[in-house]
């Protein structure tokens, strides 16, 4: 649910179940748009990061970006703000590629025993 600075102290409907749900007056929306910024930005470059290292099969850059977009998006929810989908799709990506990368390395060790 994305809220704006003018729904502080409103209660709105949420757009999937309809509960009504009250919005805080005391919400710093500035300060979670920062943050949202930033995590756009970080998954932005997460996502470069992830399809060279999948493209280039490096398993420790897929590795550690996967690590630090799962610490993002965990950041994000322990905040209460929704997780950024270049993060989600960082992650993921470079989870695939460690994968390939892992069964890459297991055929080639068993083809050379």
């Amino acid at each position: 649910m994305v809220l704006e600075a003018y729904h502080a102290g409103r209660t709105v409907p949420c757009p999937w179940c309809r509960a009504e749900n009250e919005v805080p007056k005391t919400l710093d929306f500035a300060a979670l748009s920062q943050a949202q910024s930033k995590d756009e930005t970080r998954g932005g470059t997460m996502l470069v990061l992830a399809v060279l290292g999948f493209i280039l099969f490096c398993m420790p850059l897929g590795a550690w970006i996967w690590w630090s977009a799962h610490g993002t998006l965990g950041r994000a929810a322990d905040e209460g703000r929704p997780g950024d989908g270049l993060v989600r799709a960082a992650r993921w990506i470079a989870a695939l590629g460690c994968i390939i990368q892992g069964v890459a390395i297991a055929v080639v060790i068993a083809n050379t025993l």
